[in-house]
């Protein structure tokens, strides 16, 4: 194994212990990969689900085992010591390629199991579609262990990045990187939305000029439909006046329907049942554009790879076939 080289360069009798004995768990090395991406064993802990004084306990006996310190601890900082720097890309490298393993042996054998990672923003309609294929796919594949991450689509795709989740279904974001795979799921477009009792509540189309004479109710910027708006407004010239900014599309409705000021949002948030007006706005911006976004050309697991096809077989009726395009 490459790791031997690795850590040999820093403690090569305490890896040549370790070597004899085949202790390097598999456990032991996604639990030093939380802690390494997270550099907080608190964080880290969360994400392993594991209590910390177990993941403590799971990185003390690996450093033992290696010889060498992997993490240098100055109170509450954490951060990679030389050994530890070395382990990590091969340790990244050692669990891709037992997972690949693991995934052809159960995909010949007709069985899926193993952890899923599924992240996506907040729902409008009831029951959540994406809710009810989740559902469908832990009868179909009960030994699947699913695991949820919702947030707004900038902490989805972080969560992407960093290893968290298979896939994340969420807006198109205008700086998603290349080197993200995507399937176009939904399209949709944004919509003006305002109190029955604000002036433009009759009108037939509003443009963009007409809208920004309103306060807004505006989502944070990490979401994707905020800063498509933010990007053709500043295209268009134009700057608003925000009011506030929420987290949560229900709040920003129920806020509109208040009368503290108007939105623009994606179309779709119309299942969200609030007495507000949705307006076309003319001339149009460019669509919402709701995609799953998965690492690579192909998600590296089975489990995903099964998701997605069924994702995409519900949703638009065809098997997975997108390759990374430019965002």
């Amino acid at each position: 194994m490459r790791i031997d080289a690795g850590i040999q360069r820093h403690d090569a009798a305490g890896f040549e212990r370790c070597r004899a004995g085949g202790c390097l768990e598999f456990r032991q090395l996604e639990h030093f990969i939380a802690v390494a991406e997270e550099l907080s064993f608190t964080r880290a802990a969360v994400r392993v689900n594991i209590v910390q004084s177990g993941l403590s306990m799971s990185i003390r006996a690996l450093e033992s085992e290696l010889g060498a310190p992997l993490f240098i601890r100055d109170g509450r900082t954490v951060r990679l010591s030389p050994a530890g720097e070395t382990l990590l890309p091969e340790a990244r490298r050692v669990l891709s390629a037992l997972r690949g393993a693991r995934d052809a042996i159960d995909e010949a054998r007709g069985v899926l199991r193993g952890p899923l990672g599924i992240g996506f923003a907040q729902t409008y309609e009831s029951p959540s579609p994406l809710a009810v294929l989740l559902g469908r796919f832990h009868r179909e594949h009960p030994e699947v262990e699913i695991r949820v991450f919702q947030g707004p689509g900038r902490a989805g795709y972080e969560a992407l990045r960093k290893g968290d989740v298979d896939v994340t279904v969420g807006g198109q974001s205008p700086d998603l990187p290349a080197s993200v795979g995507r399937i176009p799921l939904r399209r949709v477009p944004f919509r003006f939305v305002c109190a029955p009792t604000n002036p433009l509540a009759e009108r037939e189309f509003v443009s963009l000029d007409e809208a920004v004479t309103q306060p807004f109710i505006d989502l944070t910027s990490d979401w994707s439909a905020r800063r498509m708006l933010d990007r053709a407004l500043e295209a268009a010239g134009l700057a608003r006046s925000t009011r506030c900014e929420v987290n949560e599309v229900w709040t920003l409705l129920e806020l509109v329907e208040q009368g503290l000021g108007v939105a623009i949002v994606p179309e779709m948030f119309g299942a969200v049942p609030m007495d507000v007006r949705y307006i076309p706005i003319d001339p149009p911006m460019r669509d919402f554009e709701l995609i799953a976004a998965f690492l690579g050309r192909t998600p590296d697991s089975a489990t995903a790879r099964a998701f997605l096809a069924l994702l995409t077989r519900t949703m638009i009726g065809r098997e997975v076939t997108a390759a990374p395009q430019e965002g």
